[in-house]
């Protein structure tokens, strides 16, 4: 932690300093006097501020961490001060970013934080503990930013500034909201043939090699009714999973092929919502799937990436990731195309690309996918409502089948 003394009081030491000189080159008596009682103020707010935040210490917790947009959580800020003296004019203040609005005495409103300030006094070894509901508004992260301490002497004569440095500990996520993808149940069906069955392409139907807990959204074909009647609650199947077969996702940030022309941050977060719900999707189909985004990474890695995985956890760490996604940083859409064809090769593969345009060294590149087995499915995030469509044919979307070329 930083403290930060005001200037004021050497100002006041100054002064003391200069009526000592005249009384005494003068031989004044009062000035004397009032030099003794400058020092002596001095001295008094010296020791209070510099003893006043020494021990004090700030808390903070959230009720629940992980959020979507839209849900709410409780914040509990508990400042404990364990000194000897008690303190008055004390004021805590932080700084939250717009993604989370708090319902807490917020002070001013910023483009992009808001500042809040709580004035409090604490008397001796006591602890004081505020608690604030929050909504989660947009996808990010939320830190508690500036926060500082703030406490000024009985006198007026000066202040002193104790700021707390946040961790992860005291971080909120909010992920990236969840939005309907239309047909999106084709990527769990092989494309291939003249007619559509209700069959898994990532497991084998014909072998089961145990049961779980049902959870909310299994398919109810695939309930296990034996483990179901020999335990008291609903089973599902596990079927054994074909390893040649994963979901590659290829996110693109980028709301025109120019970088110059800026960032659509409209289109940034509709493509890291299509994102996760491809995510949700999968886990829910038991569908090994990794995530690439067009953005620059400092790892041995030149872009985003999210190793593959499948199942809840796997789901779980996607989320977070999406929601600390930074867009400043982004690459040319077509350079994370071709490095997912070229550390990703192999028949049964699926790329799913989910951007705004596609580029004609794109549709190049698709020609050679097709060749090593690749098949390539689109979702257009410069439309509102997202729709799956595969490159090469048309999908039976509804009334909104669409075909790329």
């Amino acid at each position: 932690m930083n403290v930060k003394k005001d200037p004021k009081l050497r100002v006041l030491r100054f002064m003391a300093i200069i009526f000592l000189m005249i009384a005494v080159l003068f031989n004044v008596g009062p000035l004397l006097y009032l030099s003794f009682f400058i020092f002596l103020l001095n001295l008094f707010s010296h020791m209070y501020l510099k003893n006043g935040l020494k021990h004090i210490e700030v808390d903070v917790k959230w009720q629940d961490k992980r959020l979507f947009p839209g849900e709410k959580s409780r914040v509990t800020m508990t400042i404990n001060h364990k000194g000897k003296i008690g303190l008055s004019r004390l004021i805590w203040s932080f700084q939250l970013r717009k993604h989370l609005h708090l319902k807490g005495p917020m002070t001013r409103e910023g483009e992009i934080f808001h500042t809040y300030e709580v004035p409090l006094s604490l008397s001796a070894h006591e602890g004081t503990e505020y608690t604030w509901e929050g909504e989660a508004l947009k996808r990010g992260v939320i830190q508690v930013l500036e926060g500082k301490l703030t406490l000024a002497d009985p006198f007026e004569t000066g202040v002193v500034t104790k700021g707390f440095s946040p961790d992860k500990r005291h971080e909120l996520l909010i992920y990236p909201q969840l939005q309907p993808i239309q047909g999106l149940k084709n990527i769990a069906l092989s494309p291939m043939g003249d007619r559509a069955v209700q069959a898994s392409i990532y497991e084998d139907p014909s072998y089961t090699v145990g049961a779980r807990l049902y959870e909310p959204g299994d398919p109810f074909n695939k309930i296990d009714w034996k483990a179901t009647a020999r335990k008291p609650h609903l089973h599902t199947k596990l079927r054994d999973k074909t390893a040649h077969t994963e979901c590659v996702i290829i996110g693109n940030v980028r709301a025109f092929q120019e970088s110059w022309r800026g960032i659509d941050e409209t289109l940034v977060e509709r493509a890291i919502s299509a994102i996760g719900s491809l995510a949700q999707y999968a886990t829910t189909q038991n569908i090994p799937y990794q995530v690439l985004i067009n953005i620059r990474s400092a790892g041995y890695k030149p872009f985003f990436h999210i190793e593959r995985g499948t199942g809840r956890d796997h789901y779980i760490r996607t989320l977070e990731a999406l929601a600390r996604v930074g867009v400043y940083a982004s690459m040319p859409y077509e350079e994370c195309v071709y490095y997912a064809h070229q550390t990703t090769r192999g028949q049964g593969k699926i790329f799913v690309l989910v951007t705004p345009y596609i580029t004609d060294d794109i549709k190049q590149l698709q020609h050679k996918m097709q060749r090593d087995g690749i098949t390539v499915f689109i979702i257009d995030t410069a439309h509102e409502n997202l729709t799956l469509g595969i490159w090469g044919k048309t999908l039976a979307l509804g009334h909104r089948g669409r075909h790329y070329a």
